[in-house]
């Protein structure tokens, strides 16, 4: 069997103007990761990468501290970017909470209600694909990964809660509407494994952050 090694970026700036950065914190969760790696020894095959700032940072992070930068050279494809700007996301919130100003909790809240409105397809946002299409596409990736044929081979994929949850979902066979529920609980820089081959892929474990210390531990 494979493995392909999803890691969800360090956390960002959620809520500033310019959200698609590591925040001094997410930069840690990155570097703590890539300690969490070396120590065990692990090699990859393949790195690859999602095009955002953000994802982008967390691989250098986690590159840094393995052994000749791990060896492999980074790939960046855009098949695991996320499906939506967190701006974008917020804009909608507030427009479905009256127009309300929303800070802390509140904000939070009407930001995932409207990830599972888009979920479930009761919203559209402007330039970002439905959330079938989100996941069609996530699953076609992992598809082709398997079509490889390749065996043994270990794959890093640094990416964002969204694509995550997409791909949890394609491997268990769930519809798009429960990629909200997988989202809302993903830590920053946490590690879900999906062994496969030619024919099949399993989930081995979602949501790994017991290599985090508890004050590294973040949703957003």
């Amino acid at each position: 069997m494979s493995t392909l090694l999803l890691l969800r970026h360090g956390q960002a700036a959620f809520g500033a103007d310019h959200y698609d950065q590591l925040s001094p914190m997410g930069h840690a969760q990155a570097e703590a990761t890539g300690r969490f790696i070396a120590d065990r020894g692990w090699s990859f095959d393949t790195v690859l990468c999602g095009p955002r700032q953000r994802q982008q940072a967390t691989a250098a992070g986690v590159l840094a501290q393995l052994p000749a930068a791990g060896g492999v050279p980074l790939r960046t494809l855009t098949a695991l970017d996320e499906f939506a700007d967190s701006a974008a996301l917020l804009a909608v919130a507030r427009e479905r909470a009256g127009g309300i100003t929303l800070a802390g909790s509140e904000r939070m809240r009407h930001y995932m209600a409207t990830v599972q409105a888009w979920a479930d397809g009761r919203v559209e946002i402007a330039q970002v694909p439905s959330a079938q299409a989100f996941q069609r596409e996530a699953g076609e990736w992992l598809q082709g990964l398997m079509a490889d044929g390749r065996a043994g081979q270990r794959v890093l994929a640094v990416t964002s809660a969204g694509t995550i949850s997409a791909l949890v979902c394609a491997v268990l066979g769930l519809p798009p509407s429960r990629m909200a529920d997988f989202m809302s609980g993903i830590h920053n820089a946490a590690l879900t494994e999906i062994v496969f081959n030619r024919e099949r892929c399993s989930l081995r474990h979602f949501n790994g952050a017991g290599h985090l210390d508890t004050g590294l531990l973040t949703l957003m």
